[in-house]
C-alpha cells in the first residue's frame, strides 16, 4: 500500500503532517486483503514516519475488520530483543503478526533537530555600492555651459572660445564683453589679425544698429564678402564673434552659438 492509502485509514490524531510522500510504497506484515484485520500497531511498526506519536496498547485498534472469522495458522512469535526494546513494543496481539519485514526502508527518516553547536559557514562580505555623485552647479551660467559643451567643472571664457572654435565650419572665435576682448581662439587663417582688430568696433556698430531696430542691443548679424564670412551673436553686454569658412553655418551651429552667448549673459 502507499502512504496515501494508509493516511485514509489512520485516525487523524495519529497522522504526522510532514510524513513520507503519498506515492511511497509501504510493505505491511499482513496484507489487508487477507482474512485478518489490519491493526493500527502493525501500520505503526511498518512505517513510524506516518505517525506523530507512538501507538500504545490503549490506542491499538482494527483499521480493517476481518470479513470472515476463519482460523489461520499464526506465525511463530519473535523473542524480544532486550538490547532494543523499542523494536517490538508490548502490545497485545502484536506477536501474532509475525516478524516484521524491512518495510521501513521505504519510509522517510523522522525529522532531526538542528545541532546548536554546528558551525554555519560565514557568507562572503558583500561589496559596498559606490555612488559617484557630482554636485550640481548653483550658477545657472555654468550649468548651461557645461550642458552645451558636455564638460565637467567650471567653464572659463577661454574654454568657451575654444569650444566654439572647434565646431564644424568655424575658423576662429572672439568673445567680447563690452568693448574688451575677454577670450579668443585664433586660427591659422591670415585674416584673423584683421578680424581681431576690427571686432570691437564692428560689435559697437552692430549694437547701435540693434538698438535702432528696438532689439535692445541683442541679435545675430552675419557679414559676408567675397572671401570671408563673419557672424556676431550679441546678448546684453556679451558678443560672440566667429569667422566661418562658408556663408551658411551647418545645421545646429547657429543655434548652439546663440544659446552660448545667452548662457554667458544669464538670459533665460
Amino acid at each position: 500500500m502507499t502512504a496515501k492509502d494508509l493516511r485514509r485509514l489512520l485516525p487523524p490524531e495519529f497522522i504526522r503532517p510532514a510524513g513520507p510522500p503519498d506515492d511511497t510504497l509501504i510493505l505491511l506484515p499482513l496484507a489487508p486483503s487477507s482474512h485478518l484485520p489490519l491493526r493500527l500497531s502493525a501500520v505503526y511498526h511498518a512505517c513510524p514516519a506516518l505517525f506523530q506519536r507512538p501507538v500504545t496498547a490503549a490506542d491499538d485498534r482494527d483499521l480493517l475488520p476481518a470479513p470472515l472469522p476463519v482460523p489461520f495458522n499464526p506465525a511463530p512469535s519473535v523473542p524480544k530483543n532486550p538490547a532494543n526494546p523499542t523494536t517490538t513494543p508490548d502490545v497485545p496481539g502484536f506477536a501474532e503478526l509475525g516478524p516484521p519485514r524491512r518495510a521501513t526502508e521505504l519510509c522517510l527518516p523522522p525529522p532531526q533537530s538542528p545541532d546548536r553547536h554546528a558551525t554555519i559557514p560565514a557568507s562572503p562580505p558583500t561589496q559596498p555600492v559606490i555612488l559617484q555623485c557630482q554636485p550640481v552647479p548653483a550658477d545657472r551660467t555654468q550649468l548651461a555651459l557645461q550642458a552645451l559643451f558636455m564638460c565637467r567643472g567650471p567653464v572659463t571664457p577661454a574654454m568657451t572660445a575654444a569650444h566654439c572654435a572647434s565646431l564644424p565650419g568655424i575658423l576662429s572665435c572672439l568673445l567680447l564683453q563690452g568693448h574688451d576682448i575677454a577670450a579668443e581662439a585664433p586660427a591659422t587663417s591670415p585674416a584673423f589679425p584683421r578680424f581681431r582688430q576690427s571686432a570691437p568696433a564692428a560689435t559697437a556698430a552692430l549694437r547701435s544698429l540693434s538698438n535702432a531696430m528696438d532689439l535692445n542691443g541683442s541679435g545675430t548679424f552675419t557679414v559676408q564678402s567675397a572671401n570671408l564670412s563673419r557672424s556676431f551673436f550679441m546678448e546684453n553686454d556679451w558678443c560672440l564673434a566667429v569667422e566661418h569658412s562658408s556663408p551658411h553655418l551647418a545645421d545646429g551651429i547657429r543655434e548652439k552659438l546663440t544659446m552660448t552667448v545667452r548662457a554667458l549673459a544669464g538670459a533665460s
